[in-house]
């Protein structure tokens, strides 16, 4: 079982092997907070949270509760800090370095990987033109987003 926390409006989508969770959205089975997550420790293999630690007030507190509830893995992206700008609603920000330091005094073993991100858009237009923008920039920037696979 996986749990899909934070997930907005954009949830993983497998069929009965996804828990969604966040403090509101379309497609959820748990409303909830990610620093107190009303599940019972271990009861997912796999947690995921994709652009949610960076809008925490206590990611320490969120990370706790991340492997309290995963018997295995934790997956976690967020915006590489040294190629893309913070929003106003980020509390935190972190670098492949950062990242891997605050990870590893919750995990036994982090590894970090760098990836393009590409915000989806319904207008074909605008779509368009973020691609064309983020492979333009991708020459002079590099890869804007990081994952982090963290295991137990």
């Amino acid at each position: 079982m996986i749990l899909d926390i934070g997930c907005g409006g954009n949830p993983l989508i497998c069929k009965n092997e996804v828990i969604h969770a966040d403090l509101g959205g379309e497609h959820l089975e748990v409303k909830c907070d990610a620093h107190h997550l009303p599940f019972k420790d271990n009861c997912f293999k796999i947690v995921y949270a994709s652009h949610l630690v960076e809008h925490c007030l206590d990611p320490k507190n969120v990370l706790e509760e991340f492997r309290r509830v995963t018997s295995r893995v934790v997956v976690i992206k967020v915006i590489n800090a040294k190629v893309d700008y913070a929003c106003e609603t980020h509390f935190y920000s972190w670098n492949e370095v950062t990242l891997e330091n605050f990870l590893k005094s919750f995990f036994k073993e982090v590894n970090i990987y760098r990836s393009i991100r590409v915000t989806p858009h319904k207008n074909i237009l605008r779509k368009l033109l973020s691609q064309l923008k983020v492979f333009a920039l991708l020459g002079i920037f590099g890869k804007n987003e990081l994952t982090a696979i963290c295991y137990k």
